[in-house]
């Protein structure tokens, strides 16, 4: 009975070391950093810090990197095995473009066309917490000192309240997304089914680089976005099926135009040019000047 107890007690202990739980702060304030996206850097495979800033992963004796990315934090890759209970996050300056007011006409243009019918393509999430940007791009003559004012995409979820991130960057030289244009988490409520969903930010006066936008759409792995379904995993035994965990929303994705750009990927730490499969993400940019 004792040996038994005592393989208990060791079980015990393995378990609660692998599932150890680390905690992501800012270096100055030693505040907690929510919603940092987590990544192996030789592998898709990831998560997501919680709203207080919480996460964790299955072996924490590790030899593999992680990659920590947050808006208004310095990226930090560093060792599992090496890495301490509370990651400490440091501070990147973000230039927030300034326009010159003038008076002129009032005018809004769309960027994108939010398509809502005939739809059967998806991208969705399972233990990848993706960042997909969709470009928006001005031509030469139309820019006129605009700001950004709503983003539409059309969703699925199948919870009734989950959530997705939305980061803002400029393009960079080579036409990856680059720098952070706006400062915050833009954390967007998602309902149940398949939705037009809208996040309006007009009051923050994010204004529109001359040279376009990356919206980068963040899935967070967390509990609030967590199901499991049934899925058949061998085509040929149909009645073989698995329970398989992801998390929502899905987001609509929709054929190519001729003034589409191939979506970007963050994967392994870094961002990338997708595979031009003829398809992107299904969303529309409103701004005014």
């Amino acid at each position: 009975m004792k040996s038994f107890l005592t393989l208990i007690a060791l079980w015990l202990t393995c378990f609660t070391s692998a599932q150890q739980i680390f905690t992501v702060k800012d270096e100055n304030t030693r505040e907690p950093v929510p919603y940092v996206n987590i990544t192996f850097s030789e592998k898709t495979e990831g998560t997501t810090a919680d709203e207080n800033g919480k996460f964790s992963i299955p072996d924490s004796n590790s030899e593999e990197f992680l990659v920590f990315s947050a808006i208004g934090y310095k990226p930090l890759k560093i060792k599992i095995k090496e890495m301490p209970s509370v990651i400490l996050l440091n501070e990147m300056a973000i230039e927030l473009q300034e326009l010159v007011l003038k008076k002129t006409t009032y005018h809004e243009k769309k960027l994108g066309k939010l398509i809502t019918n005939n739809i059967n393509h998806y991208f969705g999430c399972r233990s990848t917490p993706w960042m997909i940007g969709k470009k928006f791009v001005l031509n030469d003559n139309q820019y006129d000192n605009f700001f950004i004012r709503k983003i539409s995409f059309l969703s699925d979820s199948r919870q009734q309240k989950s959530v997705m991130n939305i980061r803002l960057m400029s393009i960079d030289s080579s036409g990856l997304p680059g720098k952070y244009i706006f400062n915050k988490n833009l954390v967007c409520p998602v309902e149940k089914g398949l939705k037009h969903t809208e996040i309006d930010i007009s009051q923050f006066n994010v204004v529109m680089p001359p040279q376009g936008v990356y919206v980068i759409f963040e899935w967070l792995i967390i509990d609030e976005n967590q199901f499991t379904e049934k899925r058949v995993t061998d085509i040929s035994k149909p009645y073989k099926t698995e329970h398989i965990t992801a998390y929502n929303p899905s987001i609509a994705r929709t054929l190519k135009t001729n003034t589409d750009y191939n979506d970007a990927r963050y994967s392994r730490g870094k961002w990338n040019i997708g595979l031009d499969d003829g398809y992107t993400i299904d969303a529309e940019l409103l701004i005014t000047n």
